[in-house]
């Protein structure tokens, strides 16, 4: 467990900041899931996650994160460079937990609507669940289900080292969110 947490913080430190809210849903869907899907694309959202970290998207997210802070602290004023800050950290923390844990990752997929149809299109599935969201696919219950966490580990084009990793990461158990939240305080000091 040491090494996988090493090895995912070690994925991760390429810059973890620039990420966006999270929804609660785990689910890409082109249909409600009150409609029968008769099939949907399952995969490991630890892996988008990791794959995502030091990707292009992600390494012009946290530079303009950055950029946002450095602007804050230049002009002095306390309260945006409190809230900059906070942004910043917040980035980074959503990160970990999409990374070490089962935090849905769609924040990330909605930067690539049209990577994200085109796998639709291409394995003829009405929807993307990750593997770890129980009530999605309940929703789904009945539909086929197709593993397709290596054709979105691609999605964000990461780099090897960040491949390797994204494949790596699926050997193991995510991280509860208590081993989460010591993860991230150890990283990030918050």
């Amino acid at each position: 467990m040491k090494n996988l947490i090493v090895a995912m913080i070690a994925a991760c430190a390429l810059g973890l900041f620039g990420c966006r809210a999270a929804t609660t849903e785990h689910a890409i869907s082109a249909k409600p899931a009150t409609t029968a899907a008769r099939r949907i694309g399952v995969y490991d959202s630890r892996s988008v996650a990791v794959a995502f970290a030091g990707s292009a998207k992600h390494e012009a997210r946290t530079a303009s994160e950055l950029t946002a802070l450095k602007q804050a602290k230049a002009s002095g004023d306390q309260v945006k460079i409190a809230e900059a800050d906070k942004r910043v950290w917040d980035s980074r923390k959503r990160l970990h937990r999409q990374g070490f844990g089962t935090a849905p990752v769609n924040d990330i997929l909605e930067l690539y609507p049209d990577e994200v149809r085109a796998l639709k299109a291409r394995r003829g599935i009405d929807a993307l669940v990750s593997k770890w969201d129980a009530k999605a696919l309940a929703q789904y219950a009945g539909a086929e289900q197709l593993d397709v966490t290596d054709e979105m580990i691609e999605i964000p084009q990461p780099r090897e080292k960040q491949r390797r990793s994204a494949q790596e990461i699926r050997k193991s158990k995510p991280l509860s969110e208590a081993q989460v939240e010591r993860v991230i305080k150890q990283e990030t000091g918050h």
